[in-house]
């Protein structure tokens, strides 16, 4: 299976299985709700003792006091709005993902319903998120802006943003599910270069996809999907991080056992007695 594929592969998926289009909805349903709360508690507590606060100790003459504070809930309404929607979404792009893999099958999923079930699986907490931290935030973004002005070399500049930017947008869809087989982040990094074909072939679709106003907000969803397909095909072919991190932090064992072995072997044998 072609790794440039997996966009589009994701997309007929998530179309296909309404169960993820549920997935999908909560966190908007969840904007909406926690924006009409947030409005309502702003324009009846947050708006009222703005106003209060400027007319007794700015001074400030109850004509001008409330227009103006009535301006300022506005605006705060609208950036609650907006924290919500930056915040809410992407956080349900994992659950996406995870729920994919269910579906699916194999070891991953395996690990995931032993996970929910209480089983000390993965990583720990301070591992995942450190690994979390430098994938998406100090590779990712710093990565977007430092590469940011190659754009200025038309098309061929925007495709190495796209190729570059892609490789890591692949990488951090798949952060959980590094997560369970407890690789951390020099651990992934290793496995990504190990099999850098596939993760440059996903990744520059989906980046492109996502690259597409008014629309990317879908392929967000639908490149989750195909991360998780990715990974299942991973699987297929045996291809587990998780052999990577045994080797790693097993080696000096091996090398210790080794030695052991080669100095047991050039040891004279025994004489035999009559």
């Amino acid at each position: 299976m072609l790794s440039t594929t997996y966009a589009i592969q994701g997309l007929l998926y998530f179309l296909a299985h309404p169960s993820l289009w549920m997935v999908a909805l909560c966190p908007f349903l969840l904007v909406i709700v926690c924006s009409i709360g947030a409005t309502l508690a702003i324009f009846l507590l947050a708006y009222p003792a703005q106003a209060l606060l400027l007319i007794k100790y700015a001074g400030w003459s109850p004509g001008v006091a409330w227009p103006v504070t009535f301006i300022f809930a506005i605006l705060e309404t609208a950036l609650a709005s907006l924290i919500l929607f930056a915040a809410l979404p992407p956080a349900y792009l994992d659950v996406i993902f995870r729920k994919t893999l269910l579906m699916r099958g194999g070891r991953a999923a395996e690990l995931i319903r032993r996970q929910a079930d209480g089983e000390d699986v993965g990583a720990s907490c301070a591992s995942n998120c450190g690994a979390c931290f430098r994938v998406s935030i100090l590779l990712r973004i710093s990565v977007a802006i430092i590469t940011f002005p190659i754009h200025a070399v038309p098309v061929l500049g925007t495709l190495a943003w796209i190729y570059l930017n892609g490789i890591l947008l692949t990488w951090e869809y798949q952060q959980s599910w590094f997560d369970l087989y407890g690789a951390g982040f020099a651990v992934q990094k290793r496995y990504i270069k190990s099999h850098f074909g596939w993760y440059s072939g996903a990744g520059m679709l989906a980046q492109a996809l996502e690259m597409i106003p008014m629309v990317n907000w879908i392929f967000c969803w639908s490149n989750a999907v195909g991360a998780a397909l990715m990974v299942h095909d991973l699987e297929e072919a045996g291809l587990f991080p998780q052999a990577l991190a045994d080797t790693t932090s097993n080696a000096h064992l091996y090398g210790a056992t080794a030695t052991a072995q080669s100095s047991a072997d050039s040891l004279p044998a025994p004489s035999s007695r009559a």
